[in-house]
């Protein structure tokens, strides 16, 4: 491991393992990258921009045509040929059949768009990071940055109490302290979080190019730069999903998605790049009210508005039905242990009925209070 003590942004630019620890993929070696930036704080900072620097052309490596690199190096060899010596343009050398010159301007015309590429990007997410996940720094604040680089959850407790579940090839940066109006959490990757709650301090957690905002609940945010895809799953409490205005930039006021609430057991996709939040129940809903066990889904010739109902209250999501379609149906059946779209099929399979997801709520269609006949 001493040979990258030595090692600047660069470097870890061009190494294949860090590389590979950055984009979640699996190393060739076992370099620890996060227990060498541990032991030598002083690579720290040479670390994290290569890591911004590869994260920042993980998708946004631009399409260069054919002729605008022919245009390019046609432009470098001009250039190259305006200082030369009169003399040496009066018996010019065809550059193209001199293997040296050949890889001189090869190395000349990449080098050059490498760099224009280079800054480029890094002037884009530069302005993006100082005007996004930057701006909520104090100018007294630590940064502290924490990877997963292994095969198993690692649990994160913030100054505040709050505590994070990392899974593994996932990142989180935060302050040392939170001593704002704000805490912020910048995520990379996926993670649950149990914050503590705070109404004078609200919580927010950054994400490819969104917001989670919350004062205190429990929630899961998955969000690689592999996958083109966003889901943020909420397990206790409300929380919203916002764009982020300085990530959006002029975008804001035409494609970016409007702001959603979610409560419990609900969840949004998020397709990246695109306008609208999808919500939808979530698959793994869980019981929210401590009032309401399991061992209360028991049930004979219980109404069926009854049934509804506590399935509402249990899980915290709404369920839409016509009054007059159940007025006379009862249910009898045990559909403890079971998870709550799986108590629906068995309610439907006991009768002529079917549901539907909608924007987060569980719609009932009750044909008859008997099952269909085969």
């Amino acid at each position: 491991m001493n040979k990258y003590y030595n090692f600047k942004a660069a470097d870890f630019i061009d190494d294949p393992g860090f590389r590979d620890w950055v984009y979640g993929r699996p190393q060739d070696t076992a370099v620890d990258w996060q227990q060498l930036g541990d032991a030598q704080p002083s690579l720290v900072q040479e670390m994290d921009a290569a890591r911004l620097f590869l994260e920042s052309v993980s998708d946004e490596q631009p399409d260069v045509s054919d002729a605008y690199i022919q245009n390019f190096g046609d432009h470098i060899i001009r250039k190259h040929n305006e200082k030369t010596s009169p003399e040496a343009r009066q018996f010019p050398i065809r550059w193209y059949k001199n293997p040296v010159r050949l890889l001189y301007m090869a190395a000349t015309i990449f080098l050059a768009f490498g760099l224009g590429w280079y800054f480029l990007l890094s002037t884009n997410r530069n302005a993006s990071e100082q005007s996004g996940m930057l701006a909520w720094l104090g100018p007294e604040d630590k940064l502290v940055n924490k990877s997963n680089g292994s095969t198993h959850a690692e649990i994160i407790t913030l100054q505040d109490g709050s505590k994070i579940t990392l899974q593994p090839n996932s990142s989180v940066t935060y302050p040392e302290v939170f001593d704002g109006t704000e805490r912020n959490v910048q995520l990379q990757g996926e993670a649950f979080f149990e914050v503590k709650r705070n109404p004078k301090q609200p919580f927010l957690v950054h994400f490819n190019n969104l917001i989670v905002k919350v004062l205190g609940t429990s929630f899961n945010i998955r969000s690689f730069p592999s996958e083109g895809s966003v889901r943020v799953t909420v397990r206790t409490g409300k929380v919203a999903v916002l764009p982020d205005k300085a990530d959006f930039g002029e975008r804001l006021l035409t494609k970016a998605p409007r702001a959603v609430t979610l409560t419990a057991n609900q969840e949004i996709f998020y397709k990246k790049g695109g306008d609208r939040f999808e919500r939808a129940v979530a698959i793994n809903s869980q019981i929210v009210n401590p009032e309401i066990s399991e061992a209360d889904f028991e049930f004979a010739r219980t109404p069926l508005s009854d049934v509804l109902e506590k399935l509402e209250k249990a899980y915290g999501i709404p369920i839409i039905y016509d009054e007059d379609q159940v007025r006379d149906c009862s249910l009898t059946a045990s559909l403890s242990d079971e998870p709550l779209l799986e108590k629906l099929k068995m309610i439907c399979k006991t009768m002529d009925a079917s549901y539907e997801t909608v924007d987060g709520r569980i719609v009932m269609n009750v044909k008859s209070c008997r099952a269909a006949m085969q």
